[in-house]
């Protein structure tokens, strides 16, 4: 039992908090000349920590997908299609749908944007008072499922998710 919990957390959040640390590290310092590895500075948005989260982006999306499928309580499937919906949109708007990866490709600088309700934007997220509502929602996040809920008694847990939801 205590090998299995190790491994928890060793993946939720030792090696998360490893990577991350050593990649600060090698930005602010320099370390073995990799600060351009981490973030470039032709685009940050093809450095390593970017490109990271691209990453669980698209296994968030690929895992409530499967657990969509596989799920029969049709309240759990809108919550996995919610998940999977929302990922992907973070995705685009992490990629500016494309528009970094064309301006590369083009050679052209990040000047490239969409026109949207008579004004120019490259993504939604960095965009004047949407900015504020996206980092409100974060922080709402962060503060219920990495705050509150860890305090939450481990039956009530159990029993907020079975008994709200079936």
């Amino acid at each position: 039992m205590q090998l299995a919990n190790l491994k928890k957390h060793f993946v939720y959040w030792i090696l998360p908090s490893f990577i991350t640390l050593a990649c600060i590290l090698i930005y602010y310092f320099d370390l073995f000349g990799l600060e351009e590895f981490i973030a470039p500075e032709i685009n940050r948005e093809f450095g390593l920590v970017e490109n990271l989260q691209l990453l669980i982006l698209l296994l968030i999306f690929f895992v409530a997908t499967k657990e969509f499928r596989i799920r029969k309580i049709k309240i759990e499937q809108y919550v996995f299609f919610i998940v999977a919906a929302i990922s992907i949109f973070l995705f685009l708007e992490e990629i500016d749908y494309g528009l970094h990866y064309y301006d590369y490709f083009t050679g052209k600088s990040q000047t490239t944007q969409v026109k949207i309700f008579d004004k120019q934007i490259r993504n939604i997220h960095n965009n004047g008072p949407l900015q504020n509502l996206f980092k409100l929602v974060a922080y709402v996040f962060i503060v219920v499922f990495f705050v509150i809920f860890p305090f939450v008694p481990s039956g009530k847990k159990e029993k907020i998710s079975y008994t709200k939801f079936s």
